[in-house]
């Protein structure tokens, strides 16, 4: 794993690194708080950019995105009812750059490649007496890596308050461990890859920019 998530850290220190060398000259910075727009309501992730001009019309954009945490306790409170737990957290970084294209004074257009790194974990306890206190537990974990294509557009309520709506198709690399320690015969590992249809199929962003 750590041979995998090198090259997207090492990226990442490329992508800073090259926005310090840029001009000493103003730059326009923007702040995007993002809420995907999600198939499943259940599984609402946010996300977080931040963008710097590099040149006249581009920018580069380092991001944090699936952002989420769960943790549910079901206790009966009863001698026939057992605790359970359900424990779910994700997370992930990326950057890429991006285009743009002023259509009028209020709306633009833009587009950019980007690549991305994450991370997912959900885990199931039952705390059933009659199951062994280690053996109780059901976990899976997957590492995705993705590289995207963003498309959207921009609207500018004033000069520091803009609104997008934006689109990343793409493709991904996934891999997954799932451990079942009651039965181990259930483990796997699998790795897949594809087209980038997840629940989240855009996104909708409040932007500040100085």
């Amino acid at each position: 794993m750590k041979k995998l998530i090198i090259p997207f850290i090492a990226l990442l220190v490329f992508c800073t690194q090259l926005e310090a060398q840029e001009s000493s000259a103003p730059k326009t910075k923007e702040y995007c708080f993002t809420l995907p727009v999600p198939t499943d309501l259940s599984n609402i992730q946010l996300g977080f950019d931040y963008k710097v001009q590099l040149k006249n019309q581009t920018f580069l954009k380092l991001s944090a995105f699936s952002l989420s945490f769960t943790d549910q306790v079901n206790d009966p409170g009863s001698s026939t009812g057992f605790r359970s737990e359900y424990l779910s957290y994700s997370g992930g970084i990326g950057c890429g750059l991006e285009f743009r294209k002023n259509i009028t004074d209020k709306f633009t257009f833009f587009h950019g490649p980007n690549i991305g790194f994450s991370y997912d974990y959900t885990a199931y306890t039952n705390d059933d007496p009659s199951v062994v206190l280690n053996l109780r537990k059901n976990s899976l974990q997957s590492i995705h890596y993705s590289v995207s294509y963003t498309l959207g557009f921009m609207y500018s309520i004033s000069s520091h308050i803009l609104v997008l709506a934006q689109m990343n198709p793409g493709i991904f690399l996934a891999t997954t461990e799932n451990k079942f320690d009651l039965i181990p015969v259930q483990n796997y590992n699998s790795i897949i890859a594809g087209l980038n249809i997840s629940d989240n199929i855009g996104g909708i962003s409040l932007v500040y920019r100085r």
